[in-house]
């Protein structure tokens, strides 16, 4: 009887830790940091705001961009427009992609660990480039 309420009671402490984790950040998302976890979580932060909050601006200088860089490449006559087109766009898009979109999913979900400290910090929304080059 004694095994049966030691086991009730540890299953009792130790379920929750296991059933209702925290997070559920893979280990390819997590950046280490040896020290200054909470600067990076700022400038972490700081990266999120720019990318969500910003995103209209961000979005009119990149059509800008494509714009008069497609009217440099079609009245340059060294090259054919149709090849420097379809290079632009592709790189525009690659730009796009891995650094300057950024859901709500959890791909784009990082957790700073501090080996210093402890201290584990949650960022969401953070383009992909810009996390995986950190962890």
């Amino acid at each position: 009887m004694k095994r049966f309420y030691f086991l009730f009671l540890s299953t009792l402490f130790f379920a929750p830790s296991f059933l209702f984790g925290a997070t559920e950040i893979a280990n390819s998302n997590l950046i280490y940091t040896w020290g200054y976890g909470d600067v990076m979580n700022e400038i972490m932060q700081a990266v999120k705001g720019i990318t969500t909050e910003t995103s209209y601006i961000v979005n009119a200088a990149l059509a800008i961009s494509l714009l008069l860089f497609s009217i440099k490449k079609a009245m340059d006559g060294q090259t054919n427009p149709v090849f420097e087109f379809g290079k632009m766009f592709i790189l525009f898009a690659v730009v796009w992609q891995m650094f300057l979109r950024a859901p709500n999913d959890n791909s784009h979900r990082f957790m700073i660990h501090d080996e210093v400290t402890s201290k584990d910090y949650v960022i969401s929304q953070i383009p992909i480039g810009i996390g995986k080059s950190f962890a």
